[in-house]
């Protein structure tokens, strides 16, 4: 009996933490922030933050730039820009189609590591050049548990000087 409920509190310790934000009538505003609170344990694991965004084949452009912040319990800020090709260069949505709309997944941030016990904060900020950006449904984050395999030295990874 004992094994079994450790080996069920090890496979819910190993489950993915998911958030979601959905924007009102399906548009994101200028100076409107995205913030997800995440909880840490502090153990010193590489953690990977994929970021979902749904949206409609009517998003006004291809791109969504994006200023990403990450700030810890004792106010630590770690920032940065990222840019999400929503659609392709032909303008084809990117994503897999749903009811009616299209999922994009694309991991922001890989093995950030929460140092800290508490609770961190995630704030996502559009920096669109547009005041309002209508045809967005909601953003998502997903901390996944994991590490990258460094690549293999392979020939012809090293260029020569």
């Amino acid at each position: 009996m004992t094994c079994f409920i450790v080996t069920i509190f090890l496979w819910g310790c190993n489950k993915p933490l998911v958030k979601e934000h959905e924007f009102i009538d399906q548009t994101w505003r200028k100076f409107d922030t995205v913030e997800f609170k995440i909880p840490s344990t502090s153990k010193n694991k590489p953690y990977h933050i994929k970021l979902c965004i749904k949206y409609f084949d009517s998003f006004p452009t291809s791109d969504l730039p994006l200023m990403v912040t990450m700030q810890s319990p004792s106010g630590e800020e770690r920032f940065f820009t990222k840019r999400i090709w929503l659609k392709s260069l032909d303008g084809k949505p990117k994503g897999v189609q749903a009811d009616g709309h299209y999922a994009l997944e694309e991991i922001v941030w890989y093995e950030y590591e929460f140092k800290e016990k508490g609770e961190y904060r995630l704030i996502i900020e559009s920096d669109h050049p547009n005041y309002q950006i209508d045809g967005i449904i909601s953003m998502s984050i997903e901390v996944i548990p994991g590490a990258i395999a460094p690549p293999k030295p392979e020939p012809g990874n090293f260029k020569r000087l």
